[in-house]
């Protein structure tokens, strides 16, 4: 028998699946960077209060999601822009790893606010031109 709270995440994570079932792959990176801003949220608020468990679960999560999107990018095609977000991605990576050895909330902090600078150019981005061109592979 499920509790309320396994009811709640396991339709959460059905309604996520939907929803990047049919995302384009703007939206699909979108909700890659929602994500990861998430699970930095997360990952300051249990350094704070000392769960270190916590914070090593949303840190290695957050990881892997920047990782995700660099990985993702096309050099090819991105040119200049993706070569400098892939250089970007790899410091936000360092910089977790560095606040996680040393429980470094202001780290997680930086690293959040250059997500959410990325995330916001993403937006610029005309609906129209938005799966013309990308640095995404």
């Amino acid at each position: 028998m499920f509790t309320s709270q396994q009811a709640l995440k396991q339709y959460s994570n059905v309604e996520q699946n939907v929803q990047a079932e049919y995302a384009t792959p703007h939206q699909l990176t979108k909700m890659l960077f929602s994500g990861a801003l998430r699970a930095l949220a997360i990952a300051e608020t249990a350094m704070k209060q000392k769960q270190f468990q916590l914070k090593g679960e949303q840190l290695a999560r957050a990881i892997n999601i920047i990782e995700g999107l660099d990985d993702s990018l096309d050099m090819e095609k991105g040119g200049e822009l993706a070569e400098n977000l892939g250089g970007l991605y790899q410091y936000m990576v360092q910089r977790l790893y560095k606040s996680s050895f040393d429980n470094d909330p202001v780290i997680v902090r930086e690293v959040s606010s250059l997500l959410r600078e990325i995330s916001s150019a993403w937006d610029q981005i005309p609906v129209q031109e938005r799966n013309k061109t990308s640095v995404m592979k």
